[in-house]
């Protein structure tokens, strides 16, 4: 990456085209920026992966030259942290309507954007996009709205000719024969029998937004961070750019056909024949603007560009894709400020026109793993970590180097006293030929150079590197799963966790701001402008309903930050818990609504679809209005009954036959068996039961026991 940048005048650019200069100013600008990172990008890639500059002297082929991979293992245990924490909950995000709006309708939006995300494959892309900026400290997202097309081929089927019959069945010879006896026309009628045909269909495969990550050396942003231009730099072929304007047709006619004559008319160069692909590729385009950086991740694993360029598939072409505000005076007939500009190899402006963005605004945003005050760029966390993986790196080489020279041993010999070089071999059984001289020794000639154990500092330095390294990313023990002493409790290791996951939590919500909001709120304003097809979107169960941009007028907040107790799914299940004892609680229980604190505790325990199992507000209400009808009705039976046992029991007192009670005895029903009225505690609610009555059309007589009963 590191290399200057000059931009020399624009060869076939007409000197009026303000257009070109200005683009080209600034991308030199936002380089000269690049330059001063790109040194640290490049080396903190070869941390991560472990790369070691190779030993080039004969003389160490027996020294060690592994890395410690104390940088893997930190990048590693902070990115599961954080996308668990983005994506652990199904429900990761929320919707609520700006104004007075229904649920129905909060419901739908969250779950068109929730289906529309899915069909993006945002999980996979953000897992690569965030190991990427954990990594080099930066990257940068792009949503757009994307449509692609495809090729399918269908067998159709078709009613033949008496040509074709007759061709298929006896020759053309046949055809000519009859053509001259019975004429052409008869030859193009059909003959009643069926074939099949291919048939070649353009379709529409893909129409949506679309989400992106691009690498460093891509995009050329403003350097002043307030994010009023980009540039993207897109390799392509000539070829591929013409099946686009088939497509959409967004290119300028003229300025393609342009293109394709210059870039036709060039002189073949390279080994590999064609155009230079390759020189392109490396050095910028055919105008004479000169960037040499490298590319990513192609050039950091030493792959060379021009293996991988796509340009290699076709007539090579360099498109700079600008976005952003424009000085009025380069802002064409329209007078949009904000624009897009497609300037192909440095001189062919292939579409100019107003930004298609739904807020006009670039389609691209920042995704930092480490935000520095007034800097443009994300800082990594190797920044910190990388130099102490180093040092412990170093320390290493140098235990093993001791290792190996205590298992070969050295030696100390008079010269001229070992008769040969080649016994100095060493191999089972081998043995070393010595000449002493008369009266002296084989200890006097030939000894094993004593040794001495390894400092316990060696391994002191190398612990508190490591433990600094750890510390620095809070990647320590705890976070990593490694067991701990065995006399540390299970509570203690959880609070220790708790305790440890203050900077994660705090990066995860900032995560859930800058990145997943960002995300979900241009996925929405683009949805809100361009679904003009109608797109069935389930709402819950069976519940389907087809939505275009007139169904969207409402606007609606996206509420984010689901994720902040995700990093410990023992917490929130533990809390979830505590929840549950809450509402079994007299005093409490009416203040909670327990539908949805329900469906968190079956979401928090792994249940992914609540909805099919926990009953709706509706489905309660009304099976609340049949309890308390039944209630009701049986209330009014218990109150006819007793009025009629009582006016039984009144007859029975005059005179009359008293029939059996219930209990099988006579006289009237009463708590003892014998006379008398009900126990207090069994009074019907004589109003009560008449205003439920009253609902199903049955009215009861509130006048009290006929006169003359028993009272007591």
């Amino acid at each position: 990456m590191g290399a200057t940048a000059t931009y020399p005048t624009n060869a076939g650019v007409s000197a009026g085209d303000r257009r070109i200069q200005l683009w080209t100013s600034r991308r030199q600008r936002a380089q000269e920026l690049k330059q001063l990172h790109e040194p640290d990008w490049l080396r903190y890639w070869d941390w991560y992966r472990n790369v070691q500059q190779p030993l080039t002297d004969d003389a160490d082929w027996w020294r060690s030259n592994e890395s410690v991979p104390t940088v893997f293992k930190i990048v590693e245990t902070l990115l599961p942290r954080y996308i668990l924490g983005m994506f652990d909950s199904p429900d990761w995000f929320s919707v609520e309507a700006k104004n007075q709006a229904s649920e129905l309708y909060e419901n739908l939006c969250e779950n068109l954007i929730k289906q529309a995300v899915e069909e993006m494959e945002i999980f996979p892309k953000l897992v690569e996009a965030i190991r990427y900026t954990a990594i080099m400290g930066h990257c940068w997202g792009k949503v757009i709205w994307r449509e692609d097309y495809e090729t399918l081929q269908k067998i159709v089927p078709k009613e033949l000719t008496n040509r074709e019959t007759l061709d298929a069945r006896l020759g053309p010879d046949a055809v000519q024969a009859a053509s001259e006896l019975y004429g052409e026309e008869m030859l193009e009628l059909p003959s009643g029998e069926q074939g099949v045909d291919l048939e070649l269909k353009k379709e529409k495969t893909f129409d949506g937004p679309e989400f992106e990550w691009k690498t460093l050396d891509r995009i050329f942003p403003d350097p002043t961070g307030r994010e009023r231009w980009y540039i993207e730099e897109i390799h392509t072929t000539l070829e591929e750019l013409e099946e686009v304007q088939d497509d959409v047709g967004v290119y300028n006619e003229a300025a393609i056909q342009a293109l394709r004559e210059d870039q036709t008319n060039r002189q073949p160069q390279g080994q590999y024949g064609g155009l230079d692909h390759i020189g392109d590729a490396r050095s910028g385009t055919s105008a004479g603007v000169s960037i040499e950086y490298a590319r990513e991740p192609e050039t950091t694993e030493g792959i060379p560009e021009w293996i991988v360029t796509p340009q290699r598939e076709g007539i090579g072409v360099t498109l700079w894709q600008c976005w952003g505000w424009v000085p009025p005076d380069d802002r064409g007939p329209d007078g949009a400020e904000w624009r897009i500009t497609v300037i192909g190899e440095g001189k062919h402006i292939l579409r100019d026109e107003p930004s298609p963005t739904p807020d006009a605004k670039p389609p691209y945003f920042p995704i930092r793993f480490l935000t520095i005050p007034g800097i443009l760029y994300g800082d990594s966390i190797l920044k910190y970590v990388g130099p102490l993986a180093e040092q412990q790196t170093r320390l290493s080489n140098m235990r093993l180097d001791e290792v190996f020279l205590g298992v070969w041993q050295q030696y100390l010999f008079r010269k001229s006293s070992v008769v040969s070089d080649n016994t100095m071999l060493m191999q089972p059984g081998g043995a070393i030929e010595v000449n002493p001289a008369p009266g002296q020794k084989i200890q006097d000639t030939f000894m094993v150079l004593p040794r001495r154990d390894m400092l316990g500092q060696v391994w002191q330095e190398d612990d508190w590197r490591q433990t600094q390294a750890e510390d620095a990313a809070a990647a320590g023990d705890i976070q990593q799963g490694a067991g701990s002493s065995g006399r540390t409790t299970a509570t203690e290791v959880e609070r220790k966790l708790q305790q440890g996951n203050a900077r994660h939590v705090m990066q995860l919500m900032y995560n859930e701001y800058t990145i997943k909001k960002e995300i979900l709120e241009r996925v929405w304003k683009w949805l809100r402008m361009r679904l003009t097809t109608p797109r069935l979107v389930r709402l819950q169960g069976k519940q389907y309903a087809n939505v275009d941009l007139h169904s969207l007028d409402t606007p609606v907040d996206i509420i984010v930050g689901g994720g902040l107790f995700a990093l410990s799914k023992q917490t929130r299940v533990q809390m979830d818990q505590e929840l549950i004892q809450l509402l079994q609680s007299d005093i409490t229980s009416p203040y909670f609504k327990h539908i949805p604190i329900l469906k968190r505790w079956m979401q928090d325990r792994g249940w992914k679809n609540p909805d099919s199992f926990l009953k709706t507000e509706e489905e309660l209400k009304r099976e609340q209005y049949e309890q308390g009808y039944n209630q009701a009705m049986a209330a009014i039976n218990q109150a006819q009954h007793q009025q009629s046992s009582a006016a039984l029991a009144a007859m029975g007192g005059a005179g009359g036959d008293v029939p059996p009670s219930s209990n099988g005895q006579s006289g009237p029903p009463s708590a003892e068996g014998g006379g008398g009225a009900p126990p207090p505690g069994n009074v019907p609610q004589v109003s009560s039961a008449g205003r439920a009555a009253s609902m199903v059309g049955g009215p009861i007589d509130q006048s009290g026991p006929p006169s003359g009963s028993p009272t007591g």
